[in-house]
Order: structure tokens, then C-alpha cells, then sequence
């Protein structure tokens, strides 16, 4: 039996067709100590992910997930993790800009949710253009 958790989210083509993509995650202790709850995604939620992509088509390893604002006056959630490491440039840019939001066994070094205002957002879509070299679904 895995012990991984799993999201399947629902994407749209560069041709306009839907497709559906299943994401493994840690486990569900672990995923707590990162940040996460019951009301960090729901369904219908848009989100944008990173992934390591499976050689099986549409699944993946969840390397980063940005959990957009669910209203205009809400921050959204990125959910940074799955092997990038807490030293990294990315990773100490972020710490920098951000606030956190959970954090796992400080002995990782690695920090894994940080809240995202809209102004916040803004300037790491400017400052990190593009998708910093991770596959999209």
C-alpha cells in the first residue's frame, strides 16, 4: 500500500481539450507539518503547479503548488517542497520576500508554505519570469 497522498487536478491544452493529471504528494503527516489542512485546496480551486512528470502519461511528483486567492481580498498559498532544497537561491529569495506559513523539521533547512498577497505575487512573476524550470502541466 502507498502512503502517499495524491491530487488529481484538471488541466486545459494548449489545443483547448481538457485532460486530467494525478500528483503524488508526501504523506499526510508530513504534508501537516508543511503547511497544509483541509481548507488548503478545495475542489474547483485554480491552482498552479510544478511537477517532476512519471514516464506514465498525466501523473507526476508535486515539486510546487501555488494555490491561487479564493477572493479578491485573500493572499494565495505557495506550497514549495519535494526536493528543492531550503538553500537554494530560489528558496532564501523567497524566505526573503515572503511570509511563512508552515514549516517542516527545521533540521531540513527547508521552508514549505508561504503566503502570497497579490502585490507579492506580482513581483516574483516579474522577478522569476516564466516557469523557473519546471515542467507545467
Amino acid at each position: 500500500m502507498n502512503p502517499h497522498s495524491a491530487v488529481i487536478i484538471d488541466t486545459v491544452t494548449a489545443d483547448g481539450s481538457e485532460e486530467s493529471w494525478l500528483l503524488e504528494l508526501s504523506p499526510r503527516a508530513q504534508l501537516a507539518r508543511e503547511g497544509w489542512t483541509e481548507e488548503t485546496m478545495a475542489p474547483g480551486d485554480a491552482v498552479s503547479v510544478a511537477i517532476i512528470p512519471s514516464r506514465t502519461p498525466n501523473r507526476g511528483r508535486l515539486r510546487a503548488i501555488l494555490v491561487h486567492a479564493k477572493t479578491a481580498n485573500a493572499d494565495a498559498q505557495l506550497l514549495a517542497a519535494y526536493g528543492i532544497r531550503g538553500d537554494t537561491p530560489v528558496m532564501r529569495r523567497l524566505r526573503e520576500r515572503l511570509p511563512v506559513c508552515g514549516t517542516i523539521d527545521a533540521s531540513y533547512n527547508r521552508t514549505e508554505c508561504f503566503t502570497v498577497s497579490a502585490q507579492a505575487l506580482a513581483e516574483l512573476e516579474a522577478e522569476f519570469p516564466g516557469h523557473m524550470g519546471y515542467v507545467l502541466p
